[in-house]
């Protein structure tokens, strides 16, 4: 029996600075590049914050290597930089 192969989602890694500061605060500086924005501030969301990791396309976060997987539908007509190998 022969099952249908299931196409997979292309996955997208977003690597993301972050501004530290003396004191703990931390600043996420880049903007998602999809344009996901907030429901209700409609500001652009900043990769690797709360809004992002709350966000339903992300797959996973790695916050040592400052890495995001993400899964957006948009990921065919975006030019992000894959540093992972599928």
């Amino acid at each position: 029996m022969l099952y249908p192969k299931k196409e997979k989602k292309p996955n997208t890694a977003v690597k993301y600075e972050v501004r530290e500061f003396i004191h703990g605060g931390i600043e996420y500086a880049t903007d998602c590049p999809f344009g996901e924005c907030g429901q209700y501030t409609h500001a652009i969301h900043k990769v690797g914050a709360i809004e992002c990791n709350l966000c339903r396309y992300q797959k996973k976060n790695n916050t040592e290597t400052r890495v995001v997987r993400c899964m957006h539908p948009l990921l065919q007509e975006s030019s992000v930089n894959k540093p992972f190998k599928k």
